[in-house]
């Protein structure tokens, strides 16, 4: 009985770490389009001002 709570346990805690990853992973993807996004703004701005 022990031995199968302390596996749930351990089953529970591996996919709350692998929800946070899969979040900072998230975000970090995020954080990348937004600023891919910025630079290609600038560029055609920079293309508008010329």
């Amino acid at each position: 009985m022990a031995i199968n709570l302390i596996i749930l346990l351990a089953g529970s805690c591996r996919l709350k770490i692998g929800e946070i990853l899969s979040l900072k992973l998230s975000d970090i993807d995020e954080i990348n389009l937004t600023i891919s996004i910025k630079r290609k703004l600038k560029r055609v701005g920079d293309k508008n001002k010329q």
